[in-house]
């Protein structure tokens, strides 16, 4: 269904745009990030619109309807759309209209919200009062001389577009003065549809093929992945706002950006980044390694990621999720006549056939950290069954830090630790769809990540990558039986999360990827500040390369070293697995600061790309910058932008805080390796050679 929504300023039109969006299952579109996402996409519209909007001009209503009109021909609105705010003028509508006749396409309805402007300003101030009484920000334009101004240009601009759409017989009028809901109702009344009021789901309760319904095609490329995370209806929040079109977003598109890079990888190298499953290429990251080989490719591909982004591609935790899961589901199926393997074995399969992103959920909010799941005040700190019935189970809680969630297909939920029989409610594993109902999101702050957003690409660092970490909220989530694959089995939880961490350590190895980056920008700022060939610069590029490597060799022998489980999936080296993650949580911390070290004190220090933009201290910044002769300075500028975002801005998230505590905190891995020393034997061989026969003991 294509509606278009009109009425003057504060009748409420985003209000029930949003509302239809999320019934209908339709994009709700604006002007104003359609240019902007045409803009950061470099379309034809967009490389028009761009020097315009930098200058703070009015866009043309061609380029405006063009914008349109190349948003509405993406997959994601092939089956409706709802225009708040557009056309704003009958020139614009009339362009409009002559472009949807070329596409062979036309609007079903215009909903034009009729309010009495004089009310409408009583309407204004009460807002305006209340907001104040709340002690929230009141917006600048609620006010009787703002509202006043731009009813004005309303009746002059738009409001003729109500006899130009009457006159078309698609006029479809509506009270705005009712409450939100009851102008809610009438619109759905006058739209002809009676779909029940729960966001345009019929019901929760799906069974697994209705949820795998909507994935009949396999996704190809990038811009295929880009377009299937269009029109979801997610529940998302941002900086305390929610979040329509998570692709449109300016700070969140770059971590969709390099998620998306895994499927280019796929396509450009298909031997590293897919894999061919009964005559069908598959992405990697969908293939539990069944061979030493198969660990090893993966690595390789993890740190040609890494090197491609200089950041996190947010696809190993779901990897290494199937990963634990096969063998885990096997093994509980063995020891107590369950048939969970063969459900996963299915959900695999279709995952591999629509090639659909994976993604895992394990960490807890865990609450107070010195009690079980069954002793806390609040039982949903950790995620828990709370309810079956007979198609399935219903899960509540939440889970922390989810790397790449939003950017997901599913989401593969497990327990973070070791359980009890008392915790037996909290052994849950199962998949859902992220766009599940009664799941929210809550996209973290980044540092420095809003730096997208001031209008160039120099101060953001790496403005086409960057990573993305999620709280989750469950509430009373369904998850049909068929995507549940453990439920109650407390005995093997700690199975599952031991392996899991086994596969997941190895897997940061994806840091060399970043290391390999990070070292090229520091040798790269050598060479602008003329300073490659000191030797002191020098050798401190080699100690960087060393602890890069050594990251790299340990993950590498743990591939190689790898073990078959019972149910034919390979696992690292759990020794050396956990070896290489307890350097990941040191190295990058060093190789940043030799980085930083190289570089200089302008990493931090350094002017804006607006100063260096402005008519009066651009040409200074510039002739101060100035590094080595023949070295332009804002390339300068670019590769230390490149390091700050790396050490310390937004992407030091996944370099160094990620490295730290990404599958566990160093003392996890401490634990792990204290586990598998063995000291005894080690005691014993010292003894053979020093000649003792006597074995000591320690008493008691």
């Amino acid at each position: 269904m294509r509606i278009v929504l009109l009425g003057p300023p504060g009748a409420g039109k985003g209000t029930q745009a949003i509302r239809i969006a999320e019934k209908l299952r339709i994009p709700h579109l604006s002007t104003g990030d359609m240019l902007r996402a045409a803009v950061r996409s470099e379309t034809s519209v967009g490389r028009q619109a761009k020097p315009l909007m930098e200058k703070g001009e009015l866009v043309p209503d061609r380029l405006v309807v063009a914008a349109v009109v190349e948003r509405i021909s993406q997959p994601d609105a092939g089956h409706g759309f709802v225009l708040d705010g557009f056309p704003r003028t009958i020139a614009q509508a009339q362009i409009f209209d002559e472009l949807l006749r070329t596409a062979g396409i036309g609007l079903d309805h215009v909903i034009s919200l009729e309010v009495d402007q004089p009310k409408l300003l009583e309407r204004i101030e009460t807002r305006a009062r209340q907001a104040a009484d709340r002690g929230e920000a009141v917006r600048a334009d609620d006010n009787a001389e703002a509202l006043k101004v731009r009813l004005d240009a309303y009746n002059e601009q738009t409001a003729p577009l109500i006899d130009y759409y009457d006159a078309k017989g698609l006029l479809r009028d509506v009270d705005g003065l009712q409450s939100i809901d009851a102008v809610s109702s009438e619109i759905f009344q006058v739209i002809g549809t009676d779909r029940a009021e729960n966001g345009g789901i019929e019901s929760s309760v799906q069974d697994a093929d209705a949820f795998w319904a909507e994935f009949v095609r396999p996704i190809r490329t990038a811009d295929e992945y880009i377009a299937s995370l269009r029109a979801r209806q997610m529940n998302i929040f941002f900086m305390g706002e929610r979040v329509l079109e998570p692709v449109d977003h300016p700070v969140i598109f770059p971590s969709i950006n390099a998620m998306a890079e895994t499927y280019r990888l796929a396509t450009e190298q298909p031997d590293l980044g897919g894999i061919t499953l009964n005559g069908s290429q598959v992405n990697r990251f969908l293939h539990v390694p069944a061979k030493p080989e198969d660990l090893v490719r993966k690595h390789e591909m993890q740190r040609e990621l890494g090197r491609r982004t200089g950041t996190c591609f947010q696809r190993c935790v779901g990897l290494d999720a199937l990963s634990a899961c096969h063998s885990v589901t096997f093994d509980i199926d063995a020891g107590t006549g369950t048939n969970y393997h063969k459900r996963f074995l299915k959900f695999l399969e279709r995952a591999q056939a629509a090639n659909v992103v994976i993604g895992g959920a394990m960490t807890d909010p865990k609450g107070d950290r010195s009690k079980p799941p069954h002793k806390q005040s609040d039982p949903d700190v950790f995620l828990r069954v709370v309810r079956r019935d007979e198609d399935g189970i219903y899960v509540s809680g939440a889970k922390l830090h989810q790397t790449g969630a939003v950017n997901s297909h599913w989401l593969i939920f497990m327990p973070t630790m070791r359980m009890s029989e008392a915790d037996r409610e909290w052994s849950v594993v199962g998949a859902v769809p992220v766009h599940a109902p009664g799941l929210t999101y809550v996209i973290g702050r980044q540092t420095n990540d809003t730096r997208i957003m001031d209008g160039g690409a120099l101060d953001a660092g790496n403005s086409k990558f960057a990573g993305q970490e999620a709280l989750i909220i469950f509430d009373t989530v369904f998850v049909p039986y068929e995507h549940v694959f453990m439920d109650g089995e407390w005995e093997y939880a700690s199975s599952l999360v031991e392996r899991f961490t086994t596969y997941h350590r190895s897997s940061y190895v994806c840091k060399t990827g970043l290391g390999d980056v990070l070292i090229g920008a520091a040798a790269e700022a050598a060479s602008y500040n003329g300073v490659e060939s000191v030797s002191h610069v020098k050798d401190k590029l080699v100690e960087m390369t060393h602890l890069n490597e050594t990251i790299y060799s340990s993950c590498m022998a743990g591939a190689y070293r790898s073990k078959p489980m019972q149910s034919g999936a390979f696992m690292n080296d759990e020794m050396l697995s956990n070896v290489a993650k307890h350097n990941v949580t040191r190295y990058p911390f060093e190789i940043s600061r030799l980085a930083q070290d190289i570089a200089g004190g302008l990493v931090v220090t350094m002017p804006s790309e607006r100063d260096l933009q402005n008519n009066e201290v651009g040409p200074l910044v510039r002739k101060f910058l100035q590094g080595r002769d023949g070295v332009d300075p804002v390339d300068r500028m670019k590769i230390l932008r490149l390091i700050e975002n790396m050490t310390i801005g937004r992407n030091a998230v996944g370099y160094l805080t990620e490295s730290l505590h990404g599958a566990g905190s160093p003392q996890a891995q401490r634990i792990q390796i204290a586990r598998g020393m063995k000291v005894e034997e080690k005691k014993a061989l010292a003894r053979n050679l020093s000649g003792i026969s006597t074995v000591t003991r320690k008493d008691g």
